[in-house]
């Protein structure tokens, strides 16, 4: 497991908490993340602030891991909460600007249609 200082709220997405060694591999690892899941590991694992890799992915505009985590099933769906608001992998990207994973993940729900 890889530990990190931790975030006060999903506004500070670069420096995670302690996080799942998934979710640590959302930070642009993509052939450690694959080998990781290969060995059944939990696509949607949280970390202990509740974040799955693709909400760190997304939060740091990692398009790429977006598309490698949606691929190997990722739910992008997923929602999460600090004791403000709930929050999702696009209200993430949206909330940091990265109007590249916004349109990837807005994307998905319109193949879903």
């Amino acid at each position: 497991m890889f530990f990190y200082s931790s975030p006060s709220s999903p506004s500070s997405p670069s420096s995670p908490s302690s996080l799942s060694s998934l979710s640590s591999l959302a930070y642009d690892h993509s052939e450690a993340l694959r080998l990781l899941l290969a060995y059944d590991c939990d696509v949607d694992a949280r970390d202990d602030d509740g974040w799955t890799p693709l909400f760190w992915a997304a939060a740091n505009g990692y398009d790429h891991m977006c598309e490698e985590l949606y691929n190997l099933g990722a739910d992008i769906d997923a929602t999460g909460n600090d004791e403000i608001e709930i929050y999702s992998p696009l209200m993430l990207a949206q909330k940091q600007g990265h109007t590249n994973v916004v349109d990837l993940i807005k994307s998905w729900h319109l193949d879903d249609l």
